[in-house]
């Protein structure tokens, strides 16, 4: 069996499955995370717990996925900076495989997100996923492969600029999306504690409320616009519990907001833009997948002259 885990800047998630995907365990717990010793401890606590389980029916983990919010370097085996986890230079693939003895697969969370979601949307070219939760996480996934870059950056789609001017983000730059779109921002907006709070109100019937989820589509797709030239994706999945909670503001709004920036539009049709279909547990199961990948890795090639057996890896 295999743990994939997801740390987040307010939230970890972790799942427990084997190589049918098939979810055994799942667990989810809100934390605290403040440096780079509490995020280790964190992911150390998820997977043990999953292994716990996992010994409990006879079964063993053997390879961990972790999906972090956060800069990586381009080998993922450096957390460059998880600037909502306090977590500045570390060697986050050396540490948890010393404390857990286990292989380890390290992503960015949006990537991770992507590849899971971009596995189960089907057979599309190119698939970009927005991950909406404490900040704003992205991938982009062409023809099955995540997009890296030079340097490991590439579908850090949070920090596309969509306005100009305005408060200076996190990254150092000014008018990205995370500041429109982030559960942070909205809860910010629409002066409440959280984006729960802004998403209940718009349910309610506060127009404020619906006018800042309004917002905050409409930035999604100016944003989707500005990627429409330049990996030209045929469909755009929007992922995560804040984005599975505003679909019904933010998705009529993107759609607009796209349809009025298009560049492109005598040439090509639109992205579609939808929905993620795994919700929240999207960069849990994309790190699973990443840990299934180092089973593959490991996985010993067949005697040359004797046949494969049914369900051996080949």
């Amino acid at each position: 069996m295999v743990v994939g885990a997801d740390i987040g800047g307010t939230k970890l998630c972790a799942v427990l499955t084997g190589a049918d995907h098939d979810v055994a365990y799942r667990t989810w717990v809100e934390h605290g995370v403040s440096s780079s010793g509490e995020l280790v401890d964190c992911v150390v606590a998820a997977v043990e717990d999953c292994r716990g389980v996992a010994g409990g029916v006879g079964g063993e983990v053997v390879a961990v996925g972790v999906s972090v919010a956060g800069w990586l370097s381009r080998d993922r085996q450096e957390l460059i900076w998880g600037a909502n986890l306090g977590a500045r230079d570390q060697e986050l693939g050396a540490e948890l495989r010393r404390r857990l003895a286990l292989p380890v697969a390290i992503e960015n969370d949006g990537n991770a997100s992507a590849l899971a979601e971009a596995l189960a949307s089907g057979t599309n070219h190119c698939v970009v996923v927005l991950t909406l939760g404490t900040g704003v996480g992205g991938g982009v996934v062409i023809d099955g492969q995540p997009l890296l870059g030079a340097g490991g950056l590439a579908g850090e789609l949070g920090h596309l600029c969509v306005a100009e001017g305005g408060s200076p983000c996190v990254c150092g730059g000014q008018g990205c999306l995370e500041l429109f779109a982030s559960g942070r921002a909205i809860a910010r907006a629409g002066h409440a504690v959280t984006s729960s709070e802004v998403v209940a109100a718009a349910e309610a019937g506060d127009p404020t409320a619906q006018g800042v989820l309004g917002t905050a589509g409409a930035a999604i797709g100016r944003a989707i616009a500005l990627l429409v030239p330049v990996v030209d994706p045929d469909l755009v999945l929007l992922s995560g519990r804040l984005a599975q909670a505003a679909a019904p503001y933010l998705l009529p709004a993107a759609r607009a907001a796209l349809d009025e920036a298009r560049p492109l539009r005598h040439v090509s049709a639109p992205p579609r833009i939808e929905l993620g279909r795994l919700g929240p547990e999207a960069g849990a199961m994309g790190a699973a997948e990443l840990a299934l990948g180092i089973l593959a890795d490991l996985a010993p090639a067949p005697v040359a002259g004797r046949p494969t057996s049914v369900g051996e890896p080949r």
